[in-house]
């Protein structure tokens, strides 16, 4: 788009500066997004340079042009807002949003606009993917809570059939069972019970 409305910018140098601002926040959401949610300093530094570009580019148009899509930052700073109330902090949509009506100015016209819509729907998709991953989050760390409970378990399991494993083998169980049911004399027939497996 910017190079498709060249012919209408009457100041080539602030346009220029206004695209490469917009460029330089590009690759700082791009960058800081690939380590994890975006970073509040991030947020600020992008609705602080926003305006900045917004007013370079509208500087460099002059008043009477009506080509379409002259006015390229509007569409720029909104695409870059929408992925940063994404990925940013809770709180990241709203900062962005009063930022936006500051640049364009019309509050109350911008508040139905279709920029306004869709920093709100990023807002609302950001909300529900923090939830989402949140629970996520919990489940994984329900289901290591129980893996390492079941693997202690296990291990109590293993040195309790090490422990008894040879007295389950002898026949001292069934001695001990035939004493307390009274069937076994332990004077007459513990001689049956003795031998190499007890």
């Amino acid at each position: 788009v910017v190079a498709l409305t060249r012919e209408e910018v009457a100041y080539p140098v602030p346009n220029a500066v206004a695209f490469g601002l917009l460029i330089g926040l590009s690759v700082l959401v791009v960058a800081a997004s690939l380590r994890g949610p975006l970073p509040w300093v991030v947020i600020l530094v992008v609705a602080g340079v926003s305006p900045i570009v917004y007013e370079l580019q509208a500087a460099a148009i002059p008043a009477s042009s009506t080509a379409p899509w002259a006015d390229w930052s509007s569409a720029a700073i909104v695409a870059i807002f929408v992925v940063a109330a994404a990925t940013g902090p809770p709180w990241a949509w709203l900062a962005l949003l009063v930022t936006w009506l500051f640049i364009q100015g019309d509050v109350v016209h911008e508040l139905i606009a279709p920029g306004t819509a869709i920093l709100l729907a990023a807002a609302l998709f950001a909300r529900s993917t923090r939830a989402n991953a949140a629970e996520v989050e919990s489940l994984r760390a329900r289901e290591a809570s129980e893996r390492a409970a079941l693997s202690v378990a296990g291990e109590s399991v293993h040195r309790m059939h090490r422990r008894y494993g040879a007295l389950r083998e002898s026949r001292a169980v069934e001695l001990l069972e035939g004493i307390a049911d009274e069937a076994i004399d332990p004077d007459a027939d513990l001689d049956r019970f003795s031998g190499p497996r007890i």
